[in-house]
């Protein structure tokens, strides 16, 4: 069994029918069919057992939510925004996760953002200056012990208006 460097495919020998089958670790589907691996000598293919096959490590977040996902009245202060999610990692071990925050609003600055922890950050309660709604994206980024990361997004918005 071999992995890519990458991470996203297993290939793994098959000693009987002497092909190697490849596996998508995104899906676990198999990709395509099995390749025949014959020498020129008409030879099979020998597999040495390995005794411990590398774990492939996968890396989920899930239940992305944030909390309020609306913001109003838009007063200009800064709210107080949990974010629920949780992070799954194969091997057991708790990833790390951060949490950036962009406006579409392009009268933005540092102080109408502040992350507080992983799972709460600061967002100022303004509306667009052009008109319209000011959208915040919440990239939730989280990285393995095996340097896979994982990434998901929730919005907030501050509408122009009440109830739109």
């Amino acid at each position: 069994m071999a992995l890519t460097p990458d991470g996203s495919k297993v290939y793994v020998a098959n000693n009987v029918s002497s092909t190697v089958t490849v596996i998508d670790t995104a899906t676990n589907t198999v990709v395509g069919s099995p390749i025949p691996v014959i020498s020129p000598a008409g030879f099979g293919l020998f597999i040495q057992p390995v005794i411990s096959p590398p774990a492939i490590r996968l890396l989920e977040i899930v239940g992305v939510s944030a909390s309020p996902n609306v913001l109003w009245p838009p007063n200009n202060k800064l709210v107080d925004v949990t974010l629920d999610y949780r992070a799954f990692d194969s091997s057991g071990q708790a990833p790390m996760c951060a949490l950036p925050a962009t406006s579409n609003d392009p009268t933005s600055d540092a102080t109408d953002v502040a992350i507080v922890n992983p799972h709460h950050v600061n967002l100022r309660a303004s509306k667009a200056v052009r008109g319209g709604e000011r959208v915040y994206v919440v990239v939730i980024t989280c990285r393995n012990a095996s340097g896979h990361t994982a990434t998901a997004q929730t919005t907030v918005t501050v509408p122009h208006s009440p109830g739109r």
